[in-house]
């Protein structure tokens, strides 16, 4: 199968107003594909509706040929996922929460974790509650690719980092890409986008 994502007619309401409406899109496997829309475009729903963490209102979404609802938890097993409110727990140094979260996986090696961090910046020694916005903002980075899934979704990932860090992001999702992986990225800012610059790029207004 070639197909990573495949999305037909998706609508989402929350009474009388439509998150998503009737989006149809394809992401294929080693693909970097972004999502471009302003706020209130219904890509965080997108986004959550791919991964089974919300219910349709009606459509298909499938994930590498497995049903976003029925198989939410094994598409969660492969999938590497920056949420657009990602928290931190509080009072922990960032390399002991990140090596936390890492162990629920099966990678047992810290490499790409620490491999990440560094390209990034990111001080592993810090306190959580010590992180700028941008700090935090690599930390999500750095939980989404530390496990090596087949599927990275990242939700508005450039979110407080300045233009050096974005750049490198930008330089590690290719090299996600050219390892065979399929990234799908939302994002309400085109520039950023571009300067990626993704295989494909869906307006959603």
């Amino acid at each position: 199968m070639s197909d990573a994502i495949v999305i037909e007619n998706l609508t989402k309401r929350y009474g009388e107003i439509r998150a998503a409406d009737d989006l149809s899109l394809t992401v294929r496997k080693g693909e970097l594909f972004g999502l471009l829309g302003p706020n209130g475009a219904g890509k965080t729903t997108t986004i959550r509706a791919c991964l089974g963490l919300i219910e349709k209102t009606s459509g298909n979404i499938s994930i590498f040929g497995m049903d976003s609802h029925r198989d939410s938890v094994e598409i969660r097993r492969v999938t590497g996922y920056l949420p657009g409110d990602f928290g931190l727990i509080p009072d922990l140094k960032v390399g002991r929460l990140l090596k936390y979260l890492l162990s629920l996986s099966d990678v047992e090696s810290n490499e790409k974790l620490n491999d990440i961090a560094r390209r990034l910046d990111l001080d592993l020694n810090r306190k959580t509650q010590e992180l700028s916005k941008g700090n935090r903002q690599k930390v999500g980075i750095v939980q989404a690719l530390m496990a090596d899934q087949e599927l990275i979704i990242l939700d508005e990932p450039t979110g407080g980092l300045d233009p050096l860090v974005q750049q490198e992001f930008y330089s590690i999702l290719r090299e996600e890409q050219k390892a065979g992986k399929t990234v799908f990225m939302s994002s309400h800012v085109l520039a950023s986008l571009i300067s990626s610059p993704p295989a494909a790029i869906s307006h959603h207004g």
